[in-house]
């Protein structure tokens, strides 16, 4: 770096002005340290008068008091040399003189490590590069790097833009010193970067291991440093990178941040980080946004070096698992990766661009836009071929073929549609699917690929129809309508699970034809809900109870027993309750004192009531405003708006409320509380039972579906099945099918969606318990006459295989659709 180049010449030292105070002999005679004591109280009168008196001439008392003060620093009286040296300095009528003197002062403060003093009069320095270097040299990187950048930036005001160039290379080397000192930071970089480095591999592996040849490398020259220390939060003060060769703040500029409004949850989306600064913004968004249910792709163009820093200095974690599937694009190699994403992976297009400001605005009107556009070309013309294809494939007459092909006994293929998204569902449909499989037909699951963000594209299911040519297309809570493409010949099954808008809402008859089969799980839905519907009026909707997979879920004889009960379900997570709004040191939703005391007085009461109590509660329509009001008028509390929505069941968007979930979190506990409390044994599985102090001895943690599970339900001696609404669910046939014994909370008929007691006989198949009482009572029996439960099992089991099991349930349906 070159140091010696004046920033203009006029700036220069004034020739001679160091020689114009020199430094002169001390006189043997005076009281050095008396004048010093003297010039720190400022008495300089009496000390000229001491310097008179021991012969000093006038015209070189400066030369004395320079050397005074000379020598006052060698003995480290600072304060005593700074003060005569201050005073100098205003004696001095040639104030280009005064220069060396100034130089010094600021070099005391820096000593008495008084480094404001300090810049002040390094500042009253000519701007040379020695004098730029000796005030930018003041600034502490660990602790004052956004102050350094911003004095930078204050002397890039005041000279030529021809001279930036020099300060930019003074405040790099200060960088790169403070990096190659500090071992420490280094390391807390690199442990990041590679804590970092792991998540990329698992979200962006394509990225991963074109970054990984550059790490070694990285490490040599770090361009970017990160000095609060924190090695989890994301947080742009104290952090810096270098862009072009500049050192910069690592924060986007004002107006150009992201907001939570900028991340479209039900869109997928494409964001252009320029550089580190705009990554670590996108991050603190995201991080803020939380998990969606259903999770769409979100695009994020960076280049390697930027993504370099971001890792050394930045928590990329929040990019795991947050509102959107991340896809990292290199920004560099734009053109292949898309290529990669959109044609040959077959991702999503993205529906949104954010942040489209400024040099972003130009990056995505120039170069990204026009790449998109010859990409859904080339989609767009494989959809074109696929519906041509799929004309030739499901003539007019396609349905009574296949219905003609039902009645000849011959096999058929079934096409499968769901998502990973809903592990429910998926497992459903994968039970489902085996049953067909059992009765000798080909069948096809259509899902997301593993890491793909929610749904599958248009073209991808054209290909699977036109590849797999399915005589019957078996869907989850989803109309044909829905999906205009697909061939209105082909027989299309709905499996109603869940009384959604899409289906509830339809008001056009025409919108279901003959060739639309809709089945529901629910005997109650398909008797009232939907078959009151004057849609569905001539399309009788018919039941079809959920089932098990036989291979999956089956009876192990010799696995030993090993809980008494166990309860498999999930707990909502105390975020998600009313705890939150009413504990101390969580968020209370800017609650008043009063609202807050409210909320927990409803909670408390809440979790008072016995399980009939929470029955009755739930044929409430309001949910806990009976309970709220009840409480703000014995406490004297306006009941306001806010209190009320925090109270109902749904909220006005329909989401469930805090209140809703707890009253879930209630229903669930109370049973295995009841039975902790009189001294049996439990065991729970599934999500949060350990945040919960009542019931936190039981977890056992998360159980995958599948083998794990039904190991469980051997092990067990009693399953309890607590679901609060509907008692034949998914959690009963999987017991049934492994052959063992299984208590259920009994719902009032009205409100029990699917009845188990109207498909298997009540203490002869199945037994029910209706409250805390009845709970102990039965267990403590159960529990000691195992022949009893073993015989209860077994007549479940037989009458399951015999007709609930996949195989008969999908017999039912091909029946169904060959006799219509």
């Amino acid at each position: 770096m070159t140091t010696s180049v004046p920033f203009s010449t006029d700036e220069q030292w004034a020739p001679g002005a160091a020689a114009a105070v020199t430094q002169s002999k001390i006189p043997d005679t005076l009281p050095v340290n008396a004048i010093w004591d003297m010039a720190d109280k400022g008495n300089f009168a009496a000390i000229t008068g001491i310097l008179q008196g021991a012969g000093v001439p006038e015209e070189a008392t400066g030369e004395v008091l320079l050397s005074l003060a000379q020598q006052a620093i060698q003995k480290e009286r600072f304060n005593s040399a700074r003060i005569i040296l201050q005073f100098l300095i205003e004696a001095l009528e040639d104030k280009n003189a005064a220069y060396p003197i100034i130089k010094v002062v600021a070099d005391i403060y820096m000593l008495e490590d008084n480094t404001d003093m300090a810049r002040q009069y390094y500042l009253k320095l000519p701007r040379s590069i020695n004098n730029v270097i000796l005030y930018l040299q003041s600034f502490d990187v660990q602790s004052e790097m956004n102050k350094l950048l911003t004095a930078r930036n204050n002397i890039l005001t005041q000279i030529p833009l021809a001279d930036h160039h020099y300060i930019h290379e003074i405040v790099d080397e200060i960088m790169t010193s403070f990096i190659n000192s500090n071992d420490e930071l280094v390391g807390e970089h690199k442990r990041r970067y590679e804590k970092n480095l792991l998540i990329l591999q698992d979200i962006a592996p394509r990225i991963a291991d074109r970054i990984v040849t550059d790490y070694k490398e990285y490490f040599q020259d770090i361009s970017a440093i990160k000095t609060d220390g924190n090695t989890t939060t994301i947080a742009c003060d104290g952090t810096s990178l270098k862009k072009n060769g500049v050192w910069i703040p690592a924060s986007v500029r004002p107006g150009t941040e992201l907001n939570n409004n900028s991340l479209k949850k039900d869109e997928n989306i494409i964001i252009r980080c320029p550089d580190a600064a705009a990554g670590l913004d996108f991050i603190k968004t995201f991080s803020k946004a939380g998990k969606e249910f259903y999770r769409y792709e979100c695009y994020l163009v960076i280049s390697l070096p930027a993504l370099n820093q971001l890792m050394a200095i930045g928590d990329i974690t929040p990019l795991k698992d947050g509102s959107h599937v991340i896809r990292v694009i290199d920004e560099d190699n734009l053109k292949d990766d898309l290529e990669e994403i959109l044609l040959k992976e077959r991702a999503f297009f993205p529906s949104e661009m954010i942040n489209n400001l400024g040099e972003n605005r130009q990056f995505y009107q120039e170069i990204l836009r026009p790449l998109l556009q010859k990409y859904e070309k080339t989609v767009l013309a494989d959809i074109a071929s696929y519906q041509q294809k799929l004309k030739s494939l499901y003539p007019n007459n396609f349905h009574k073929k296949i219905i003609k092909k039902i009645k000849e006994g011959k096999k058929l293929k079934i096409l499968f549609n769901t998502s990973r998204y809903t592990t429910y569902l998926q497992y459903s449909i994968r039970d489902m699917a085996e049953g067909f499989r059992q009765l000798g037909h080909k069948v096809f699951i259509e899902l997301e690929r593993d890491g793909a963000g929610y749904n599958i594209r248009q073209d991808i299911r054209l290909k699977n129809l036109c590849e797999f040519k399915p005589d019957i297309i078996f869907t989850i809570d989803h109309l044909r309508y829905e999906t205009p493409f697909i061939p209105r010949t082909i027989p299309f099954i709905t499996w109603v699970q869940d009384l959604l808008p899409n289906i509830t809402a339809i008001k056009d008859p025409s919108l279901i034809t003959k060739r639309d089969y809709i089945f529901s799980f629910s005997k109650r839905w398909a008797q009232i809900a939907l078959g009151k519907h004057p849609v569905f009026a001539t399309n009788k909707v018919q039941i079809l109870p959920v089932t098990a997979s036989t291979s999956t879920y089956r009876y192990l004889p010799d696995t030993e027993k090993i809980y008494d009960v166990t309860s498999v379900t999930h707990l909502p997570d105390t975020a998600q309750t009313l705890y939150p709004l009413y504990k101390k040191n969580i968020t209370r939703h800017d609650l008043s004192s009063n609202e807050a005391a409210a909320i927990k007085q409803v909670a408390v009461k809440l979790e008072s009531y016995s399980i009939e109590q929470l029955r009755q509660l739930q044929t409430a329509p309001n949910g806990g405003i009976l309970i709220l009001e009840e409480i703000c008028h014995k406490r004297n509390i306006t009941v306001t708006e806010r209190l009320l929505n925090l109270c109902r069941w749904t909220d006005q968007n329909g989401v469930v409320t805090p209140f809703f979930n707890h009253f879930m979190l209630t229903m669930k506990i109370k049973p295995v509380s009841c039975l902790l409390i009189n001294g049996i044994q439990v065991k729970t599985f599934g999500n949060n039972w350990d945040q919960y102090p009542l019931v936190a001895s039981t977890a056992g943690g998360p159980i995958a579906n599948g083998k794990p599970l039904n190991e469980l339900f051997n092990q067990s001696r009693i399953n309890l099945n607590t679901s609060p609404g509907t008692t034949y669910h998914m959690k009963a046939p999987e017991v049934i099918a492994s052959g063992n014994f299984m208590m259920t909370l009994l719902i009032p008929p009205a409100f029990d969606t699917m009845p188990l007691k109207d498909f298997f006989k009540i203490n002869k198949e199945v037994v029910f318990f209706t409250d805390e009482q009845d709970l102990v009572t039965k267990a403590q029996y159960y529990l000691s006459h195992p022949l009893e439960r073993q015989e209860i099992a077994k007549a479940a089991y037989e009458k399951y295989q015999k007709k609930y099991s996949p195989k008969t349930v999908a017999a039912r349906v091909v029946k169904y659709i060959g006799q219509r």
